[in-house]
């Protein structure tokens, strides 16, 4: 966790590009679904946020890695969708957004592993490791 952000693998070279030493844009596909849905990816805007910190275990010698996730929505709602509640589309948006985190932080988290034990034996390549 201590190697310079600027030597980080991204993980997944199909899907993240490397922006700055400390900025990442991670490309995720569209959402399927009626014309309402397709309409909405249009109007949809999304910034995420993920730290990752290690510290001591509970064992001695042990790390532990904790990720914190900061998402930020923008969604504008379009006008001839006035009749749903804004509350059923905030509703809607943060359980499918919620869902994209709990598949893809897990997935992270363990090509950080892989990517880690790659390191750890020498690999100083920084090649990507996986698919998200």
């Amino acid at each position: 966790m201590q190697l310079p952000a600027s030597q980080y693998s991204v993980l997944d070279g199909r899907k993240v590009e490397r922006i700055s030493d400390t900025t990442f844009k991670c490309y995720v596909g569209q959402l399927r679904g009626s014309p309402f849905v397709q309409d909405l990816n249009e109007r949809f805007e999304a910034q995420m946020t993920n730290e990752v910190r290690y510290q001591d275990g509970e064992e001695p010698d042990v790390k532990q890695i904790t990720s914190n996730s900061f998402l930020e929505v923008e969604l504008e709602v379009p006008n001839w969708c006035s009749f749903i509640p804004n509350s059923q589309i905030e509703g809607v948006g943060s359980s499918v957004l919620q869902n994209v985190l709990n598949l893809s932080v897990p997935r992270f988290l363990a090509q950080l592993e892989k990517d880690y034990g790659l390191w750890a034996s020498g690999d100083s390549s920084r090649k990507p490791v996986g698919e998200l």
